[in-house]
């Protein structure tokens, strides 16, 4: 028998209040192909508020986070993802077979000979400066 981490996820998915065009231009980042769709005029994201999460990590290593123990730091805003996205894309050179997709609190989104990854940070960070730092320095060694 396999010990194979996993989690279930407690919540509910509900449309969200957002906007649109800041939520659709994410998604397009992720998802070039999914402009045709976004055309159609109903298409609609929602968002998972999450309340619970069980994991189980190992044999007698599980447990119950509730949705305030998750996550604490707040979503970036769009300006700051953008900012960052920016300031961390590569030359000329290497920004041809590389592309940053989104970034947030916990790493970077990126492509690179449409093949797409995540560069995950051992800590989140919530002042950007810190997380431009961590980035820039994950980045650096893929490029």
């Amino acid at each position: 028998m396999s010990n194979t981490e996993r989690v279930t996820i407690v919540g509910r998915f509900e449309p969200t209040a957002e906007a649109g065009a800041t939520l659709a231009r994410r998604y397009l980042r992720y998802h070039l192909e999914a402009e045709r769709y976004l055309a159609l005029g109903d298409f609609m994201f929602y968002v998972l508020s999450s309340q619970r999460l069980r994991y189980i990590d190992a044999f007698g290593a599980m447990g119950w986070l509730d949705a305030m123990q998750l996550d604490v730091f707040p979503a970036l805003v769009e300006h700051e993802e953008q900012a960052l996205i920016d300031a961390l894309t590569p030359g000329d050179a290497v920004a041809r077979s590389f592309r940053l997709l989104g970034a947030d609190r916990f790493g970077v989104d990126w492509v690179r000979h449409g093949r797409r990854a995540r560069v995950a940070l051992n800590e989140p960070r919530n002042e950007l400066d810190a997380l431009y730092a961590a980035l820039a320095a994950e980045l650096r060694q893929l490029c």
